[in-house]
């Protein structure tokens, strides 16, 4: 966000770990996409940066130099020497821009993933839509995705509530009573429902045994769907299916909901609840359907929850 509002050049090289993120989203697991110069030339071009084979081409350009003392970069930008340097590698800063805002950080954002969203990720022989398709079958009925937090995002719940001055309490415990009053309110209770892990390595264990509580014989009040075994840990289908799910009810603490969140928006979808308040009996967002700038402004959120 930095590098665009400000003009400099941005360098990733290959194996960055921005692309281990972005690779099983858009195009597929690393290991699986045919990484070509056409398709390195694609990377640039949606995300505005400049990507280079492995850090000894930062040498070859005259960007690298290293002392005694530690690394530090040499960059040229508008004829006027940006240098930086820092003596862990494995450490990270931010800089910032005193013009770069809210509204300017959520344009750039949504840009880039409009851009992306063109290249639904590939998975063997089929790709993430077409693994949709194989969830849904050919039925066009409505779905709603609820986000469950793995235990451990839960105890970033206080640091959340204290950057936003809000209680974000029932979107982080996501308890069956408040996805029934969303739900109830969108006329989507009769819907199918998929309980969706931000970490499958850490579920919430109690969260599904309370829904499974209110989903006994006599009482069954959800129309609860289970993603199939083998897309379980495809983070690809994962994101998918909550992008274009017709409800999404998002978790607050979690960064993975956050960035589903902004994918939503950007997208245009609706009925995205992530940052909720009560008014009277009902749940509602709290963010601004037409601007959404809550989800962009690091005051308000903190950099754990800005990605």
């Amino acid at each position: 966000d930095v590098a665009s509002d400000m003009g400099y050049p941005l360098y990733l090289t290959r194996d960055s770990w921005a692309f281990d993120a972005i690779l099983p989203l858009f195009f597929g697991p690393p290991d699986a996409v045919h990484q070509d110069d056409r398709f390195w030339n694609t990377i640039q071009a949606i995300l505005g940066v400049r990507i280079v084979k492995d850090e000894g081409a930062f040498h070859s350009m005259g960007l690298l130099q290293v002392h005694a003392e530690g690394t530090v970069y040499n960059l040229n930008v508008n004829n006027s020497k940006f240098v930086s340097g820092y003596q862990n590698p494995q450490g990270f800063f931010y800089h910032s821009s005193k013009n770069l805002d809210a509204t300017k950080i959520r344009n750039h954002r949504n840009s880039m993933l409009r851009k992306l969203f063109r290249y639904p990720a590939h998975l063997g022989m089929e790709d993430v839509c077409s693994a949709l398709e194989s969830m849904r079958g050919t039925t066009t009925d409505k779905y709603t995705v609820v986000h469950v937090a793995s235990p451990e995002r839960k105890s970033h719940l206080p640091e959340l509530n204290e950057n936003t001055g809000r209680d974000h309490g029932a979107a982080s415990s996501m308890h069956p009573e408040y996805v029934e009053t969303i739900l109830t309110q969108l006329d989507m209770l009769e819907h199918d429902v998929y309980l969706l892990d931000g970490d499958v390595t850490d579920v919430d264990d109690d969260v599904h045994r309370r829904f499974a509580n209110a989903n006994t014989a006599a009482t069954r009040k959800f129309k609860l769907v289970d993603i199939p075994q083998h897309y379980k840990h495809n983070v690809g289908i994962r994101v998918y299916l909550a992008v274009l799910a017709d409800a999404y009810l998002g978790n607050p603490v979690d960064q993975t909901s956050l960035w589903i969140a902004r994918m939503r928006y950007a997208l245009g979808m609706k009925n995205t609840y992530i940052l909720t308040h009560k008014e009277g009996d009902r749940w509602v967002s709290y963010l601004d359907d037409e601007s959404y700038l809550d989800l962009y402004d690091i005051k308000k959120l903190g950099i754990p929850w800005m990605g």
